[in-house]
């Protein structure tokens, strides 16, 4: 209910609030709008007095993000510099690092390496489905679409959490050699790196890891507000495209594997947009004295 996610709400930022107080940190990197929102409530009251970076982990803000008391803003893109200087984020707080990622994805993971480390069909062309840990979407009528091609197509579907599909796909894949059924996995940047393009959500970090591998992706049905804002972006840098139905799904893969300088194309528009050196550059702004 409303009221029990407000109380959940005030408890993780009633400890959060104590434990910044109590290790008194030189800075405070935040990844989530509550740690910006509680670092700098404490700042404001004068009750400590420490440099808060807010990461933008977006591609377009919301106003989540911001707040009085922050030094510097991480931000993915020009585009997202542009926005928040509409909100009247001066631009000097501004910096343009890129998303920041876990470090096993910037490995450097080749297709045909990672492929034959996880038994998968070297020469096939690679769709990897996410869902979420949750395993919550269409993924069972995008398993049956893609099939439904009769094309060398390798399927790596990620279930998450979502046990009652894992078995239902695991089912298909009996008799489906080239489809390969997960359920909630710690290898994503293997198989990021194991496929030629990912079907997924739009979630910022999700899109970056994606791109981390150089993989374009197909964002599937984004949720309204920050998803869509993430899409957009992924769309007018030609990362990728976004879709509303299974069938365009369908479409666009089947037109890939027939003309892979699409795929080519699209890949330009990735390395345009990820920035592996996010995390340093990060951390160095954390560290530099801005005074």
């Amino acid at each position: 209910s409303p009221d029990l996610l407000q109380q959940s709400s005030e408890t993780l930022a009633g400890r959060l609030e104590r434990f910044i107080l109590e290790e008194r940190p030189d800075a405070v990197i935040a990844t989530h709008f509550l740690s910006v929102e509680v670092t700098s409530h404490l700042k404001e009251q004068g009750r400590i007095n420490t440099k808060l970076l807010s990461v933008i982990t977006d591609y377009l803000p919301h106003h989540v993000w911001l707040a009085k008391g922050v030094d510097l803003y991480a931000a993915a893109l020009p585009e997202t510099k542009e926005k928040l200087t509409q909100w009247h984020v001066p631009a000097d707080k501004i910096r343009l690092t890129g998303i920041p990622v876990e470090k096993k994805f910037l490995a450097d993971l080749p297709t045909l390496e990672t492929r034959a480390r996880l038994q998968l069909d070297p020469s096939a062309f690679t769709v990897l489905i996410t869902s979420g840990g949750g395993g919550i979407g269409s993924m069972k009528n995008i398993v049956e679409g893609l099939l439904g091609l009769k094309k060398p197509i390798q399927i790596l579907a990620v279930c998450g959490t979502n046990q009652p599909l894992f078995h239902i796909l695991s089912s298909m894949a009996v008799d489906c050699p080239l489809l390969k059924v997960f359920s909630f996995v710690h290898h994503m940047q293997e198989l990021m790196a194991a496929s030629d393009l990912v079907i997924g959500k739009g979630g910022g970090l999700t899109i970056t890891e994606s791109f981390s591998q150089g993989k374009p992706i197909i964002l599937f049905r984004s949720i309204p507000g920050q998803e869509t804002r993430n899409a957009f972006c992924v769309n007018h840098y030609h990362a990728g495209f976004v879709v509303k139905t299974i069938d365009e799904i369908v479409q666009k893969v089947s037109e890939l594997l027939e003309f892979p300088s699409q795929l080519e194309a699209m890949k330009k528009g990735v390395r345009v947009i990820f920035k592996g050196d996010a995390s340093e550059k990060i951390a160095r702004l954390a560290q530099q004295d801005e005074n």
